[in-house]
């Protein structure tokens, strides 16, 4: 699993473009926690819910994404969006990781 952040970065111009960077590879533990499906004007959509326990040598912040494989945000496919993280809140040799799936180009 890889790691990107979203991070702010001088376009040359004056102004400022957010860039998708990676940020670490992650060895860790993916685990379902919820799924449902709803009805949203006249289209199904369906919430992923998942959680990550990983090591807690690096930080993870909320709206980083992770991305299994070889994906990246450039691509179309699935990732997951840190929704909350443990980091710094706790003496654990792990850190918890909320996620939320999403689906692009779908």
């Amino acid at each position: 699993m890889t790691l990107w952040r979203n991070i702010p970065q001088r376009d040359g111009i004056g102004g400022i473009t957010m860039t998708w960077t990676k940020v670490a590879d992650i060895k860790g533990i993916l685990k379902n926690e919820s799924n449902s499906e709803q009805i949203i004007s006249e289209a199904i959509t369906q919430h992923c819910s998942w959680s990550l326990v990983c090591p807690a040598d690096f930080e993870v912040r909320q709206d980083d994404r992770i991305y299994v494989g070889t994906d990246t945000p450039y691509m179309l496919g699935m990732y997951f969006e840190v929704a909350a993280s443990d980091y710094g809140k706790t003496d654990a040799i792990v850190q918890n990781v909320d996620l939320i799936q999403h689906q692009t180009g779908a």
